[in-house]
């Protein structure tokens, strides 16, 4: 979907739905990330008939000691054919966005809901960076040329064949 015609939805974990957001929306709502006061994540998505819209993510928010923003931001994208339909014979991608040459090889740990989301030191943004970013995205353009996309689409299917493997077990 291109143009005017991508419709998008913004959620925030446990909390709310927005239809057709704006920029001040996903402003509003980045703010809205703190973990230890409920919403641990935000989830820009397109609004697809066939349900498999790209989308951005944000987990974490800030840290209850320093009230530091310790944010990372995902990016999924699925390969349309020539129609906008789905092309099932190539993977999707799965981005996560990280600053240029800061602590590229240092793993870093995101506090969300319960869990800890371990990302690479230079992949602990703010609030402003996902602001930014999705920002981008709503307004159909590219994701901002700023941040260095790292592919993790293996350890995302890692965590989906665990996480199947341990519910056939219980």
């Amino acid at each position: 979907m291109v143009g005017s015609a991508r419709r998008f939805i913004l959620t925030a974990e446990g909390d709310f739905e927005i239809r057709a957001p704006r920029p001040e929306d996903i402003a509003e709502t980045a703010e809205a990330l703190w973990p230890q006061a409920g919403c641990g994540f935000i989830i820009l998505e397109e609004d697809c008939p066939d349900g498999w819209g790209d989308y951005v993510q944000a987990a974490g928010g800030r840290d209850a000691e320093t009230g530091e923003s310790r944010i990372t931001v995902e990016r999924r994208v699925y390969v349309r054919d020539g129609n906008d339909g789905l092309d099932l014979r190539r993977p999707f991608q799965h981005l996560v966005a990280g600053k240029p040459g800061q602590g590229a090889a240092t793993p870093a740990r995101i506090e969300t809901n319960g869990y800890q989301v371990t990302v690479r030191a230079n992949e602990v943004l703010s609030t402003r960076d996902v602001v930014a970013i999705m920002t981008a995205f709503l307004q159909n353009r590219e994701l901002p040329g700023a941040y260095r996309w790292r592919s993790n689409r293996e350890e995302v299917e890692e965590i989906v064949r665990e996480t199947e493997a341990w519910r056939r077990q219980h």
